[in-house]
């Protein structure tokens, strides 16, 4: 019992650090809060729809610039 304790809190420790695979993809994470940030998701949209109007269907839509 005691093995199965440790395993299970060492794992969720190492979730809460950020020590996890991501199952996710086609997402756009933004960190931080700036005047910039509606510049940024207007982009964002931009890159969106052209990604989709040109039937590239690649989860990247590359460097925003």
């Amino acid at each position: 019992m005691g093995l199965n304790t440790t395993a299970i809190t060492e794992e969720l420790i190492a979730r809460r650090r950020g020590h996890s695979t991501v199952l996710e993809s086609g997402h756009t994470v933004v960190l931080g809060w700036a005047d910039q940030i509606f510049t940024v998701v207007a982009e964002l949209v931009t890159a969106h729809a052209d990604r989709h109007r040109s039937g590239n269907g690649s989860s990247r839509c590359g460097h925003l610039g």
